[in-house]
């Protein structure tokens, strides 16, 4: 027969153990709300010449014993935000250097359809950030004039013409 204890969250009977070592009891959705709130996310971000990995994991503690639980959270595109953004100005600085670096205007072009695809394809991160959104907004304006695919880009990335 299953042992009845109180959820640590709402206080209710429960037999679902969450912990091993101590008397730690939670309903399920008590317990998923708990990991929403504590689950810390920690990462980082790794380079190679072909790829590059983000590798995300975290910690959660048992509220009554604090022993590390061994617990998967399922990661969702908020809660890699942050690794992502990262990974968005790591990649524009440096197609950025190779801009500069660069005197072929046909090179200069691929690279300038990198970024500008970079960008659609992280359009949200490029909206929510006013200092990244502001910067595209004016080099691409800079652009129009002698890159005729800014105005093009420009439209993808926010929805509007320059």
């Amino acid at each position: 027969m299953s042992e009845k204890e109180s959820c640590f969250i709402c206080l209710e009977e429960t037999t679902e153990r969450i912990c091993s070592t101590c008397k730690c009891y939670a309903h399920q959705k008590c317990f998923y709300k708990y990991v929403n709130k504590n689950f810390k996310i920690s990462g980082e971000i790794e380079y190679s010449n072909t790829s590059i990995m983000l590798s995300v994991g975290g910690d959660l503690y048992c509220p009554i014993c604090n022993i590390k639980l061994k617990y998967n959270k399922p990661l969702t595109r908020n809660d890699t935000f942050y690794f992502r953004n990262i990974f968005l100005i790591d990649s524009l600085d440096y197609f950025f250097i190779k801009i500069i670096t660069e005197n072929n205007t046909y090179i200069l072009e691929e690279y300038l359809n990198k970024i500008c695809k970079l960008l659609i394809r992280n359009k949200n991160i490029v909206k929510k950030d006013k200092i990244l959104s502001y910067a595209i907004k004016k080099n691409l304006s800079q652009l129009k004039d002698c890159w005729k695919p800014s105005n093009i880009y420009y439209y993808q990335i926010f929805d509007k013409q320059i």
